[in-house]
C-alpha cells in the first residue's frame, strides 16, 4: 500500500481537479481504512448524492463509487488495474457521471423500462410515513446494477434505515428490501410483475411495512 500513497500523493491529475462541478464539491482526502485507500470525494450534501474514488488493497483495484442517500454502487466502467489507466477513465467519464448524479435524465432509462409505464402510474405515496421520507420517486427512478431500477426509497437518515422497491428488467418484476441501521433484510409484501399489481399492494401494505420497520427501529436501540 505504500507504494500506491505515494503514487497518489505525487497525482498531478488529483492537484488539478475542479473544485466544482455540476453542484458537487471537491475533497482531496487521501485516507486509508484497513484495505482501502479513499483518494477523493465529490460531495452534495443538500441532495444527498455523493461520488468517491478508491484503491482497494484486497483486489489490487482502482474504483469510482456513486452514493445516493443510503445506497453505495460500485461504477464497473472504472475498474482499472493501475493509477494511469484509472485516470484515463476519469478524464473521459467523470463530468457526465456527475451529471447524470446531479440530475434526472429519462433518456437513460432505456426502453424496456420506459414501456413498463412506471413514469406514468400514479401511486399516491405520502411524503412521509412514520419519519420515513419519500426519497426516492417513481416519476425519478435510479438506475444501478444488474438491470435493477430503484424507484420507490422511503428512508430515515438519522437511523440509516430504509424501504426500497426495485424494478428489474430482465426478471420482469418488482422486488422489495428494507434496511434495518444498513443492514439488508427480504421483504416480500410488494412482489408483483404489473404496475398495478404493485400500486394495489402499496395501498394496502406500505404504511404497516413502514411501521413495523419503525417498531423494530425502537426495540433494537
Amino acid at each position: 500500500m505504500d507504494k500506491i500513497i505515494e503514487q497518489v500523493e505525487q497525482w498531478d491529475f488529483l492537484k488539478k481537479l475542479p473544485e466544482e462541478l455540476h453542484g458537487f464539491r471537491l475533497e482531496r482526502n487521501i485516507v486509508q481504512e484497513e484495505a482501502k485507500l479513499f483518494l477523493f470525494w465529490y460531495r452534495c450534501p443538500e441532495t444527498r448524492r455523493d461520488a468517491y474514488a478508491l484503491y482497494d488493497m484486497a483486489t489490487k483495484e482502482f474504483m469510482f463509487h456513486r452514493v445516493i442517500g443510503l445506497f453505495d454502487f460500485c461504477d464497473i466502467q472504472y475498474i482499472s488495474p493501475d493509477l494511469a489507466a484509472f485516470e484515463q477513465i476519469l478524464k473521459e467519464r467523470l463530468i457526465g457521471t456527475l451529471q447524470a448524479l446531479a440530475a434526472f435524465n429519462k433518456s437513460e432509462l432505456g426502453s424496456i423500462f420506459i414501456t413498463k409505464n412506471i413514469l406514468e402510474k400514479n401511486f399516491m405515496l405520502p411524503e412521509d410515513i412514520c419519519g420515513f421520507e419519500l426519497f426516492i420517486r417513481p416519476e425519478q427512478p435510479v438506475k444501478i446494477v444488474n438491470g435493477s431500477f430503484i424507484i420507490i426509497d422511503y428512508s430515515d437518515f438519522s437511523s440509516e434505515s430504509n424501504l426500497t422497491i426495485y424494478y428489474n428488467i430482465y426478471r420482469d418484476e418488482f422486488f422489495c428490501e428494507r434496511r434495518i441501521r444498513r443492514l439488508p433484510q427480504i421483504v416480500t409484501d410488494f412482489d408483483s410483475k404489473t404496475v398495478d399489481d404493485l400500486a394495489e399492494k402499496l395501498t394496502v401494505r406500505l404504511q404497516p411495512v413502514l411501521f413495523d420497520l419503525r417498531r423494530l427501529l425502537a426495540d433494537n436501540v
